[in-house]
């Protein structure tokens, strides 16, 4: 599946410079993202804004489509226009930390067996989490959605840098096999 990675605001409510690439436990942002990818040809959509994470993701082999940073839904139609995609892709923002293990692919496998054309991801509140596969074909279009929500805490959009802070406690928890 061809995969979008949202990586070219301006990250204002951070404060730490281009999201991506901040730092969160010795790995960069858009690392722990690239990881849940593993099964998809990833493209980043990155902007004048995020001129390092574009030449980190080339460097990592992830090919990069320049957007207008004209915001989050405008760059997405626009990638997925230049890229000249009409299939489902699966979107993801490049500022998340996945905590639940196969998330990913566990919603890629859902969206195969609904019959809608897209679809989101979204906590237990109804509060979308930046993981969407939306149809390349019906870009122009607005589509009905399913829904696959996930439990509390599986799912960490990093916005402000309380989120961050929430992130690192949780992921050291993760490694020393605690409950959170």
């Amino acid at each position: 599946m061809i995969a979008l990675l949202m990586c070219g605001g301006r990250g204002r409510r951070l404060g730490m410079g281009e999201k991506p690439m901040v730092n969160v436990e010795g790995r960069h942002l858009v690392d722990y993202v690239l990881d849940e990818l593993w099964f998809c040809d990833v493209y980043g959509a990155t902007t004048t804004f995020t001129p390092k994470t574009e030449r980190y993701l080339r460097s990592q082999g992830v090919g990069c489509i320049r957007t207008s940073g004209m915001g989050y839904v405008k760059d997405c139609a626009e990638a997925i226009l230049k890229l000249g995609i009409f299939e489902p892709v699966l979107v993801v923002s490049a500022d998340l930390i996945i905590l639940q293990e196969d998330l990913i692919l566990n919603v890629v496998e859902f969206y195969f067996r609904t019959d809608k054309p897209a679809l989101k991801v979204i906590d237990r509140g109804g509060n979308a989490l930046g993981i969407n596969i939306i149809d390349g074909m019906f870009i122009d279009s607005v589509q009905d959605e399913s829904d696959f929500v996930v439990d509390d805490n599986k799912v960490i959009n990093i916005n402000t840098p309380q989120d961050l802070m929430r992130a690192s406690c949780l992921i050291r928890s993760k490694k020393r096999g605690e409950e959170w």
